[in-house]
């Protein structure tokens, strides 16, 4: 049952990164355990780590040319990894790069890393920890061990070897970016600033101990596969702000799921169209009168 729920989650993950069979593949080149391609700039991207070290130092250079990038899911699967260390030269890294490294217990990421996935690139990384970034990081900043992205203000990644059982996100943050807090099993409780406007998909996705979220009135639209397999979450308030909610945003939830919705409201009809319990606010006033 567990190989096949994690290859469920590794198809649904994978889903949303790029058709990549639809663009001209790079040629692929072998060098020791990595496998890459050279960019238009003649760099390298590493696409594959088929080595089995626990410590890893990523290497700048492969075959002579400067390693610049970590390939989306270049990583994936290393279960042998307990800490990486990744390269000065390095400036990109990929969409769920490091998916899966359930032994990854702590990351350094350098001053020059300038972009990095909307995908969660630690995803899935059960035992990950520490996420080391520089006070002085242009682009990053982690608070409390969570990795955030300054200049569009996102949450990437809650850690899930964290074993917090509550967390309240810093005010300021406006986007939980996709898959943030997958499969961080020990979180009962996530509280929402009103700063936030989006919650990416599958940002709360297997998180099967949550209980409780808060939703702010800012929040205008909720991804798909947010509260996937969140198998504790029985009720949640969705505002009115909300006017576009993904495909299979509950999906496996518990039949005793409700949703707290407004009149005439957009997440009433999708409640309607997914056959989702919801009530209104104002259900149990008559008691009151």
């Amino acid at each position: 049952m567990k190989k096949l729920l994690a290859c469920l989650l590794a198809f649904l993950l994978l889903l949303c990164l790029p058709a990549l069979a639809e663009e001209e593949e790079a040629e692929e080149h072998l060098s020791g355990d990595y496998s890459y391609v050279v960019l238009e700039d003649g760099t390298a991207e590493i696409t594959e780590y088929s080595g089995s070290d626990d410590v890893l130092e990523i290497p700048s250079e492969l075959d002579g040319l400067t390693v610049t990038s970590i390939g989306d899911i270049a990583f994936s699967w290393c279960s042998s990894l307990t800490a990486v260390t990744i390269p000065d030269s390095i400036t990109s890294i990929g969409d769920f790069a490091f998916f899966r490294c359930t032994s990854l217990r702590a990351v350094a990421i350098p001053d020059n890393i300038t972009s990095i996935g909307d995908n969660n690139p630690f995803a899935v990384c059960t035992n990950l920890k520490e996420i080391y970034v520089s006070i002085e990081h242009p682009y990053l900043v982690t608070i409390d061990g969570v990795l955030f992205s300054k200049p569009d203000m996102r949450l990437i990644c809650y850690p899930c070897g964290l074993k917090a059982k509550e967390y309240a996100i810093p005010q300021g943050v406006q986007i939980i970016s996709n898959y943030a807090f997958d499969y961080c099993s020990s979180l009962t409780k996530v509280t929402i600033p009103d700063s936030v406007t989006s919650i990416y998909e599958g940002a709360f996705s297997f998180c099967r101990s949550l209980t409780e979220v808060t939703i702010p009135d800012n929040i205008t639209a909720i991804g798909a596969f947010v509260f996937y397999d969140c198998l504790s979450l029985t009720e949640i308030t969705i505002p009115d702000s909300v006017t576009n909610i993904g495909e299979n945003a509950f999906y496996h939830c518990p039949d005793s799921l409700t949703v707290t919705v407004e009149h005439d409201s957009y997440a009433v009809q999708y409640c309607k169209d997914n056959g989702i319990k919801y009530i209104y606010p104002d259900t149990y006033d008559w008691l009151n009168g």
